[in-house]
């Protein structure tokens, strides 16, 4: 049908507006493949990882050792005790564990006889290790034979009250239970669970064997995390590329009516000719075609090309391996059909208003040539170029509003990755430098003879929130304790009797506030009634805190006991009374090399902002050109220079672009409460988002600079548009 080729030759006419649109909808399906293919290849490798390599449902750990087949067969569950010591090497802190057989099996890259060790293949990356190398420690060689991978440390953190991994300073290793054993003495017994626990299981553990704590998968932070990590990037992965699919959408809408209304007298023709509405129809149903067809099909190629190497990015990450990879048909037809479902009905909706207008009202283009009244009303006083510039921007409300709201998802896309990186960096500060004040931590079997110089002695006991899964550390404190300050919005808080205070997380997961009470259960199931006294301006971990001779006494220990210890002098405590050690620097540490990552995230972010951006601005501000083509030309002949012409046409934009920006500040605030909100009801942080006036500042510079280069390329089309334009399109 030869009226088939009129969508072809007029989108290869006007290039600009299309262009724009085919990127926007190849973004949105890179996005939305690369994103969902890895994302479910993740998930699914990550499912068949737990359950073939046997993941714990719990650990535990004893002062006594646990008779183990009697509990595994009076309860129907899996045992199996875990040997583990932390070992320094060069600097570095390796946690070698015992080659487990029954529960937590280590999946090995590669399986070698000998003197070999596997350690992480994060930690091996990071301190420049390779399969082959040597490395020595315990006075002992051992060949890397390959790398691991651990149901049960899929997030790599030495504490469980870290919350970023840091594989410059820590990692895991796996050695035969007989080698981690000459490695040293471990003041308690580690064991991994596999089966229902129940509460009697715990009840009779906490009697028979001295339970110092227990642990359920649900609540291992190196499981959970990643848990909602996948589950937030799952959400993004369909979310984001469909929200850019929508804005594609509303663009294409603008376009193609605009087009279409333009070529009413050509449609008029057509049907003047014989053509049916249906032939037209399917004529002009070649616009969406053509879009959908470049930009979904080259976003299927590059979505699918990118999908592997991400996927093996988010594995080395959470340490999980791939075990396969599977192009699943399913995501790949809905990345390359999805833009269809947005880009057909709204090209069907710029359509079906012509196709029911009267053949010779089409032919003589009455509504083309309707003068339309701004809504506007300008006072003759004003400069001429002004009155033109406001008047043009009344004209074209309807795409300036669109404008508006491309600037302000861009300025949200730009402020969120400048935002993420500083907050880290705020959410450590507040926590451990204006809370804590000690530099060590040291969790002890039981007290000391003597409590050192220089340190200070606390309580601190695992805790469950009652009738929920969320758990806490119930940390007993001395009454004006120079290493811990409690604070709330109103300034230091007094506690006393039952009060507590607890942190800003565990204030939101519960939503429990000062006067409320607080039901606990601690280990042994002993339960606690506490009264809040108010809501620390602490951001990290599900923490309480209550003075130390009150916790002892409602957990009836002696008003001296004590299990921790802080201090800033470094300590020397017997290894058979040590259980755990925290060192504060390793944490600034973690900062410190999580922010280059963070680094190259926020130049994605910025850098997919300022295409976006410009791609909505190239799309519109084409599109007015392309419209006023006959006035621009006009304007010439009447001496108008090629700056006043570009100022008359598109002056009104300048003040488009700083309400778009404006409003991106409270879209900004509104969109980033959202997102915390969902990402931390599993996670024990609390984001308090106050963006600095010199981020805001980074912002509107770039965002600027995109509009000061989009506006010279426009500037550019105007003044490539000769005087005589009108009078050659009259003569056509």
């Amino acid at each position: 049908m030869v009226i088939g080729k009129i969508p072809g030759r007029i989108i290869r006419k006007n290039k600009a507006q299309y262009v724009g649109t085919i990127f926007l909808i190849f973004i949105a399906v890179v996005t939305y493949l690369s994103l969902q293919l890895s994302m479910e290849n993740i998930t699914e490798n990550y499912r068949d990882f737990k359950e073939k390599y046997r993941q714990e449902s719990a650990h535990f750990s004893t002062l006594k050792p646990v008779d183990v087949s009697y509990f595994e067969q009076k309860y129907n569950l899996s045992i199996e005790e875990r040997f583990q010591k932390d070992v320094e090497w060069q600097g570095k802190t390796l946690r070698v564990l015992s080659k487990s057989q029954k529960v937590n099996l280590p999946y090995l890259s590669r399986e070698e006889a000998g003197d070999v060790i596997y350690i992480d293949p994060l930690f091996l990356k990071a301190n420049g290790l390779k399969i082959g190398d040597t490395i020595t420690f315990g006075g002992k060689k051992y060949k890397i034979a390959g790398s691991l991978a651990l149901p049960d440390y899929i997030y790599i953190i030495k504490n469980d009250s870290d919350l970023l991994n840091d594989p410059n300073e820590f990692g895991i290793a796996v050695l035969p239970t007989e080698e981690v054993k000459t490695l040293g003495p471990v003041p308690y017994h580690y064991y991994m669970v596999r089966g229902k626990i129940t509460d009697e299981f715990v009840s009779e553990l906490s009697a028979n064997a001295s339970l110092l704590s227990l642990q359920k998968i649900t609540e291992n932070p190196r499981v959970y995390y990643v848990d909602a990590k996948i589950k937030g990037a799952k959400i993004i992965a369909t979310q984001f590329p469909t929200l850019l699919l929508v804005v594609a959408s509303v663009l294409l809408f603008t376009v193609l009516r605009r087009q279409i209304g333009a070529m009413q007298q050509e449609i008029g023709a057509l049907f003047a000719l014989g053509y049916t509405s249906g032939e037209v129809l399917r004529a002009l149903l070649g616009f969406p075609f053509y879009l959908w067809l470049f930009g979904s099909v080259l976003g299927c190629v590059a979505g699918i090309g990118l999908a592997i190497p991400l996927a093996r990015f988010y594995a080395a990450y959470f340490n999980i391996p791939i075990i396969s990879f599977k192009f699943l048909p399913q995501i790949i037809i809905t990345g390359l059909l999805l833009p269809a479902v947005f880009i057909f009905p709204v090209t069907y909706l710029a359509l079906r208003g012509m196709m029911k207008r009267p053949v010779l009202e089409l032919i003589k283009g009455l509504e083309k040539g309707r003068f339309k009244k701004p809504f506007l009303k300008i006072g003759e006083g004003t400069n001429f170029l002004t009155r033109m510039a406001l008047k043009q921007g009344a004209i074209n409300a309807a795409r300036g509003i669109i404008l508006i709201v491309g600037i302000a998802f861009a300025t949200f896309l730009l402020a969120y990755g400048l935002a993420a990186k500083d907050s880290i960096g705020k959410l450590m500060t507040q926590s451990f430098g204006e809370v804590f004040h000690f530099q060590y931590q040291y969790l002890l079997t039981s007290p000391l003879d003597q409590v050192p110089e220089g340190a200070e002695s606390f309580t601190v006991v695992p805790a469950k929130i009652s009738g929920t899964k969320i758990n806490a550390q119930l940390y007993g404190i001395k009454p004006g304790s120079r290493m811990v300050t409690v604070r709330d919005k109103g300034g230091m808080v007094k506690l006393g009797g039952n009060g507590i205070v607890i942190s800003k997380p565990l204030s939101e997961k519960t939503g429990l506030v000062p006067g409320q009470l607080m039901e606990l259960e601690t280990v042994g199931k002993k339960k606690l009634s506490l009264d809040i006294v108010a809501v620390a301006d602490i951001t990290l971990g599900n923490t309480i805190f209550i003075y130390q001779e009150d916790l002892n006494k409602l957990l009836n220990l002696p008003d001296n006991y004590y299990n921790g210890l802080w201090s800033n002098p470094k300590l020397t405590i017997p290894e058979d009374k040590l259980v755990a050690f925290f060192d504060k620097q390793y944490l600034n540490k973690a900062l410190e090399n999580t922010a280059k990552p963070l680094e190259i995230s926020v130049s994605i972010m910025g850098m997919v902002a300022i295409l976006f951006a410009l791609a909505v601005i190239f799309v519109l501000t084409s599109l007015i050109i392309q419209e006023n083509r006959r006035t621009i030309s006009l304007l010439k002949i009447l001496g108008w220079s090629n700056n006043e012409v570009n100022f008359m046409i598109l002056g009104s934009n300048d003040l488009l672009f700083l309400a778009g920006f404006v409003l991106g500040i409270p879209l900004f605030y509104r969109l980033f409460n959202y997102l915390m909100a969902q990402a931390t009801k599993v996670i024990d942080f609390s984001f308090n988002m106050i963006v600095s006036a010199k981020t805001w500042g980074l912002v509107f510079g770039v965002l600027l600079l995109t509009w000061l280069f989009a506006k010279f390329l426009n500037r550019r089309k105007i003044a490539a548009i000769p005087p005589g334009e009108i009078l050659k399109e009259q003569v056509d």
